[in-house]
């Protein structure tokens, strides 16, 4: 019978014109009314194999219609109304997946195809059939083998092997990122059109699969921390969290309990930290301090990195809940040692060991256990870190013991923190923060993580014409100007006091720069303040909390990005007054060169929607429409066109959090159909900030090449993928980011950083 109905919807496929009911009857009849694809196909697009036991031998004999050779070679020969029996052919490739009743765990390449059915049938509206791709591919568990070998291929550049070019991650760990992220994908899909009750019980099999009665698969995403803010918690998702909710919203928590006890899961950490989220959600006092303490008795015997790692996602959730202070100091504490524990045998790029450590102290702080949060800051010095720059980097170094004093000297333990940094390390701590009036007393901060308001740190500038010699500044930000035509460069001023700076944008006058800056040992955005300087460093002035401001083209006002009041890109006075909300789900605005509209991104859906505001009309309308969107994460920094009819932008076609995604630079029309332009591609990480040339033809960026091993500016071809072509005369040596143009439309400004050590 199954053989059958896959003959006849492979004859579907073939014969497009049938109508539907007829197809309905046929299927029903089980008579298939032609003869279905050639009997020589015999490979299976899931296990590609027809050995006895794989797919293609449970499902037949003779034929199947699962082989792409097949409907490639057939789709050529017809029209698009073969598309009409779409649903039914999903059907046929579900039929195709292993049957759960067979106790071995399916290959990546079985799971591959599955998840790739799951969001075809999701495109196409089929909410029953995604699910049950979901159920029966995992139903036995992950999967454990791979039938085809990892890519290996070396890439050469001329002699040299090309190590800018990322290895590919294996097959069983490519997989375990993608299971999680497509279930995350289709969320929002199954909330619109699925029952509640059947995605629970697809999840059910997911993480509780009928195929592994003893074991209990989280499926969660790797925490991985933002290079420019490593002490900050990343977020993180996990299917059995999903689970959870669905549980919930279904109205089965009893049934999801039930389905735990059967499998006597009090021996497996996965397992406890599924009946602890449930506890979380039934606020089950009893429970949740059993299973903690088994936990924690679980954990000194050892675990690996990703069950370390949700067991602090687990910790930060019963932080937030606000109910159990203690289980969640506990569960971080534990999460956090074991994590820089593994990091010491094995340093991993962008571990959160960092950002667990400091938020079990400050855990810990918060319950008055100041003996256990100072051990976790000493242990917070150790982790070793792994990534672009350095492990034994001095910068990274310094941002550590600048984390720990501050931590520290904010609750008053001046004795605590000249043991832990050493005594010169405090000496030159207390110095630089007592000279600026920071070094303070308190002893209960009101809001973990916090720093001295920003008015009590007065910001200054070095004109160039106080600057004795440019090695004398050579460690502080720099702030010049290139003339274009005759490539020279100018150093303007200096910034002596700030950390970072970023998003400059020259008046319209040429007068003065609005740009975003922090101090040391805050945070580039939430601490962000932002200042107008004047050109010739004679004069400077803090606008408050913020970040990347652009000017109204008359200069009157600024559109920028806050966190507080309240999240979101606000309108505001050039003088600093009547801030204005315009969208709390916005971030990265720019204004546009006439005046009229405003683009800024909004998340929507997990991905993010670039928005335009139209002044004039006072409405709102999006760039992309539908499928036009090829992007997952846009980073804003947008760039208008001169004529105001196109922007420009970073994105990424990589869902949050992918770690070394491939980044690019992308035009788009604000109004009409035309799909994006791609004008750079790189892989990983580079300054997203963008500048329109005033002619229009060309656009400034700051790719990080391996030629000079840092961010230099560039230009690209507007709608055409090349090759970045240098801009001769700019500073050399160090990193040159974040332009902007001058009225006369030839001198370029720019910021000028030292190259990282």
């Amino acid at each position: 019978m199954e053989a059958t109905k896959l003959r006849f919807l492979s004859e579907c496929y073939e014969f497009g014109s049938f109508n539907r009911s007829h197809v309905t009857m046929s299927a029903k009849s089980g008579r298939a009314p032609f003869s279905g694809p050639p009997k020589g196909i015999r490979s299976c697009r899931f296990c590609r194999r027809s050995e006895p036991g794989c797919c293609v031998d449970r499902l037949s004999t003779r034929t199947t219609v699962v082989d792409n050779t097949y409907f490639k070679r057939r789709r050529s020969l017809g029209t698009f109304q073969r598309m009409r029996s779409f649903p039914l052919i999903l059907a046929g490739l579900c039929c195709c997946l292993p049957e759960q009743s067979v106790a071995a765990p399916p290959t990546v390449e079985q799971v591959n195809s599955a998840l790739d059915v799951a969001v075809m049938a999701a495109k196409n509206g089929l909410p029953r059939l995604s699910l049950e791709a979901l159920q029966k591919s995992l139903g036995n568990g992950p999967p454990t083998v791979s039938t085809v070998p990892p890519d290996t291929k070396i890439v050469y550049q001329g002699a040299r092997v090309n190590t800018s070019i990322p290895v590919p991650k294996p097959p069983l760990e490519a997989i375990r990122d993608r299971i999680p992220d497509t279930i995350f994908g289709l969320s929002a899909f199954w909330k619109q059109s699925a029952q509640a009750e059947d995605v629970y019980l697809a999840l059910r099999d997911v993480v509780l699969p009928p195929g592994r009665r003893t074991e209990a698969f989280l499926y969660s995403l790797p925490m991985k921390v933002s290079r420019l803010q490593p002490n900050r918690m990343p977020p993180t998702e996990s299917v059995a969290q999903a689970l959870v909710v669905w549980a919930k919203q279904a109205d089965q928590v009893n049934d999801l309990h039930r389905h735990l006890e059967e499998r006597n899961l009090k021996d497996s950490p996965e397992g406890i930290l599924l009946v602890l989220l449930i506890a979380l959600e039934v606020r089950d006092q009893a429970a949740i301090d059993e299973q903690s303490a088994r936990l924690l008795q679980l954990l000194e015997g050892g675990t690996n990195r990703r069950t370390a790692e949700m067991v602090a996602f687990v910790g930060m959730n019963f932080q937030r809940a606000g109910h159990f202070p203690n289980v969640a100091a506990e569960l971080l504490h534990h999460a956090g040692l074991t994590i820089a524990g593994l990091d010491l045998l094995e340093p991993e790029e962008d571990s959160p060991a960092r950002a667990v450590l400091l938020s079990a102290a400050r855990s810990r702080f918060a319950l008055g256990q100041r003996a256990a949060a100072v051990e976790l800051l000493k242990q917070y010095l150790t982790v070793k870190v792994e990534g672009k720059y350095s492990t034994s980097s001095p910068g990274l170094d310094s941002q550590k013991l600048e984390t720990v004093g501050r931590e520290l000297y904010r609750r008053g333990m001046v004795g605590a923190a000249r043991e832990v940094l050493g005594q010169v390390n405090a000496d030159a701590f207390e110095r630089r923060y007592r000279a600026q009036g920071l070094l303070g007393q308190s002893t209960s901060p009101s809001i973990p993580g916090t720093v001295a308001p920003s008015a009590t740190r007065p910001a200054t500038l070095w004109a160039a014409d106080d600057i004795e010699s440019r090695p004398a500044v050579a460690n502080q930000i720099w702030f010049c100007s290139l003339d274009t035509e005759t490539h020279i460069s100018k150093l303007h001023f200096t910034l002596p006091d700030f950390q970072n700076a970023a998003s400059l944008a020259v008046s319209p006058d040429g007068s003065e720069i609005a740009f975003d800056a922090t101090f040391p040992g805050e945070a580039m955005t939430s601490d962000s303040q932002i200042f107008i300087a004047a050109l010739d460093g004679t004069a400077i002035r803090s606008m408050g909390r913020g970040t990347m401001p652009s000017w109204s083209p008359e200069g009157k006002r600024l559109v920028c990005s806050r966190y507080s009041p309240s999240k979101g890109v606000w309108i505001m006075r050039a003088a600093g007054a009547d801030a204005q909300l315009l969208d709390e789900s916005g971030w990265s605005a720019r204004w546009s060169p006439d005046g009229r509209l405003i683009v800024y991104t909004r998340q929507q859906h997990g991905r993010s929607d670039p928005v335009v505001y139209d002044i004039v009309e006072d409405e709102f309308f999006s760039v992309f429409d539908g499928e036009r969107n090829p992007f997952q994460q846009i980073s804003g920094n947008f760039s208008w066109s001169p004529d105001s009819t196109q922007v420009a932008f970073k994105a990424t076609t990589s869902p949050a959090g992918t770690n070394n995604a491939e980044s690019q630079i992308a035009t788009a029309f604000i109004f009409g159909t035309a799909r994006p332009s791609v004008a750079y591609q790189q892989q990983g990480y580079f300054t997203a900030a963008v500048e329109w040339t005033p002619s229009g033809r060309r656009i400034v960026c700051s790719p990080d090449l391996p030629l000079y091993g840092t961010e230099r500016l560039h230009y690209l071809e507007t709608h055409r993928l090349a090759e970045p072509v240098y801009i001769q005369g700019q500073e050399a040596d160090r990193r040159n980011t974040s332009a902007s143009w001058l009225p006369d439309g030839k001198t370029l400004v720019y910021m000028s950083r030292p190259v990282r050590k």
